[in-house]
């Protein structure tokens, strides 16, 4: 696990992502909350933040470099015209 974090950190860190991770041990689940960089939203669902869920951590890379595949909005350059 230790190494799928230090993998996680620097892909994030490189996209000015911050993420949180906690283990609920009553459904022994992680969750783990992406949140874009200020002014930003995942354009996967026009919010803040994106949410993994599961049993374990093996297939938050995959989800990760999805989301930042299908990238984020820079809500400052959005003009209401």
């Amino acid at each position: 696990m230790d190494k799928t974090l230090e993998k996680l950190k620097t892909i994030c860190q490189a996209h000015k992502v911050i993420f949180e991770l906690s283990y609920d041990p009553n459904n022994q689940n992680y969750m783990v909350i992406f949140d874009a960089p200020q002014f930003s939203t995942w354009r996967s669902n026009d919010t803040p933040n994106v949410t993994y869920h599961s049993k374990t951590v093996r297939g938050v890379i995959g989800f990760i470099n999805k989301e930042l595949k299908i990238g984020m909005i820079d809500k400052r350059s959005s003009s209401n015209e």
